[in-house]
């Protein structure tokens, strides 16, 4: 072997040997990247579980008491007093709330009665032969849940087990995931038992009935690409309670945990979706791997056509290998920074959150129930007004940000149903927005559905008549048709001063405002979410100033009207 072939595989040698161990660590350190991101996810994911779990138990706890405040409680009360709290609206994941009692069967008739009311008359369903008989005897709401008024739930184990439970131990109690009645078709669930404790001792149970999917959608959302299931283990096999769309039990990263749910645990699996590997080739590693193969390739060539100056050639190596080692320092060091960036996001986002959204329910909360048994006490009024108006305004700017992070991590969903809009947009200026009446003209014919998410939808026309009450001047103009045979289009116009034609591509986009809001509050995502939630459920808006004042212009599916009652 010739000193010159020696030379050139010395020094090509030792670049490649540099190289491989380069990759070699920058490899292993993108690999633990991906690994504490996903499970960085499951973290966020398990520890919004526990808070919005920790919630429901603090409003059934306090619904609860509220229970036992009230005198003569009947179907028509208990239903007023659930309406008035708005569970639906604040807590999506609640598909209804039943008043279970332990009631002996002698006066199950005369005591059914009186929870009746002025309502339907309550039939007893009862295959248990037990005395006493515990039996759903009020629900909410009325019309999904009302088959199962007078249904003695010890006939069915799950149920039965978490009364018993709550009983026992005086404390809320959640059970096994099952399928109930108020739920959809294949819709798993689980239901939380909150002992109604009067004068020391259980009076009764009540049974809030939790949706799976609406629970999960509830909870921080999961990075993009990353999907999450949430399940309960059990003799049989998993019950799913709730699943993302595309997991993937066998993907190739993937990690599992555990959340305290009630007194049980559910099982809280993360699974890395297509995309969520970085790509080979845009890999820092890959491109050292190249750079190293290229650099030693390079260093041969001149170490071989420069025989005759070894001692150039030499220094070039050297620096070519200086190089190569900086550029690895730089690629560590921008990899670091680029993972404590997206941790610091992570975290923020899920303190955020659950930070704010859980004291100011709590708040909410026990302000309504203040004002609702104390409304004869004018000073207190009169303080509890400016907490309530303040709390309603972080609860919606905090309403805002989330539904803008669920947007963007892809986890909002919309629960398509039919909806009448001309009831809808009738109350929607007085009871949603606060405008007084008088200031509203309507045209909008009667009998008109629509296909929308309620929830998205009331949001929807809250923001534009807020909007037009702020900005604008009375009247407000609302109106409705069908057009083309499948789509209704809203109008919702104020006779203002409308928006500069410079401006109009500006409100739709985060964070835009005209010039003239400076004085006027707000985050100016309103409009940007309008447009991302009407997206969302099919549906899309414009803005039309051309008959003068601030218009708006929606268009949604056309509705058949309500379907068949559900089981």
């Amino acid at each position: 072997m010739t000193r010159d072939l020696r030379a050139v595989l010395l020094a090509a040698g030792s670049v490649l040997l540099l190289t491989v161990i380069a990759v070699w660590v920058l490899a292993a350190n993108e690999n633990a990247s991906e690994r504490a991101r996903i499970d960085r996810a499951l973290t966020s994911v398990t520890a919004g579980i526990e808070d919005e779990m920790r919630r429901l138990k603090d409003v059934g706890q306090d619904l609860a008491v509220a229970l036992t405040l009230v005198d003569g409680l009947d179907a028509g009360s208990y239903e007023q007093l659930l309406d008035e709290l708005a569970l639906d609206e604040r807590y999506p994941a609640l598909m209804g709330a039943n008043l279970v009692e332990r009631i002996p069967r002698d006066d199950v008739a005369d005591h059914l009665a009186g929870r009746a009311g002025d309502g339907p008359a309550i039939e007893l369903f009862d295959d248990t032969g037990d005395d006493p008989v515990r039996v759903v005897t009020l629900v909410h709401p009325d019309g999904a849940n009302a088959p199962t008024r007078g249904l003695v739930v010890d006939s069915q184990p799950i149920p039965r087990d978490a009364h018993g439970a709550a009983e026992a131990s005086g404390r809320p109690a959640l059970s096994e995931a099952t399928s109930l009645m108020p739920l959809a078709d294949g819709e798993p669930g689980a239901v939380l038992v909150v002992p109604v404790v009067d004068d020391g001792e259980v009076a009764a149970n009540l049974a809030l009935i939790l949706s799976g999917p609406r629970f999960l959608a509830e909870v921080s959302p999961a990075p993009d690409l990353v999907a999450v299931r949430l399940s309960e283990p059990s003799p049989d096999g998993v019950q799913e309670l709730a699943v993302s769309e595309g997991f993937d039990p066998d993907a190739h990263l993937g990690t599992t945990t555990f959340a305290p749910a009630g007194e049980r645990e559910w099982t809280v699996e993360a699974a890395a979706l297509p995309g969520f590997h970085t790509p080979l080739l845009g890999r820092g590693s890959t491109l050292l791997a190249f750079g190293g193969a290229l650099a030693a390739a390079l260093v041969a060539l001149l170490v071989r056509s420069t025989t005759l100056r070894e001692r150039r050639a030499n220094e070039l190596a050297a620096e070519r290998t200086r190089e190569l080692s900086l550029l690895t320092d730089q690629l560590l060091s921008a990899n670091t920074a680029l993972a404590d960036a997206s941790r610091t996001k992570d975290e923020f986002l899920a303190s955020v959150s659950h930070e704010l959204r859980t004291p100011l329910t709590v708040i909410s909360g026990f302000t309504e129930s203040m004002q609702r048994f104390r409304s004869d006490d004018e000073d207190l009024g009169r303080y509890l007004q400016p907490i309530d108006r303040n709390v309603r305004r972080l609860d919606a700017l905090v309403e805002d940000l989330l539904t803008l992070v669920s947007l963007d991590a892809g986890a909002a969903t919309a629960f398509v149903e039919p909806i009448d809009l001309a009831a809808l947009l009738r109350r929607a200026p007085v009871e949603l927005a606060g405008i007084t009446a008088s200031d509203v003209r309507f045209d909008v014919p009667d009998e008109l559905w629509v296909d929308a998410d309620r929830r998205h939808l009331e949001r929807v026309l809250t923001n534009l008549l807020v909007n037009a009450k702020r900005h604008g001047a009375p009247p407000i103009e609302v109106a409705a048709e069908v057009v083309r045979g499948d789509r209704v289009e809203i109008r919702v116009r104020d006779h203002g001063p409308g928006i500069p034609a410079d401006e109009i591509d500006a409100v739709f986009e985060r964070f835009g405002r005209g010039r003239d809001q400076d004085g006027t509050t707000g985050t100016g995502l309103g409009l940007t979410i309008v447009r991302d939630l009407l997206e969302l459920g099919g549906g899309d808006i414009r803005y039309d100033g051309s008959h003068g004042g601030a218009g708006f212009v929606l268009q949604l599916p056309t509705s058949n009207g309500p379907g068949p009652d559900r089981g």
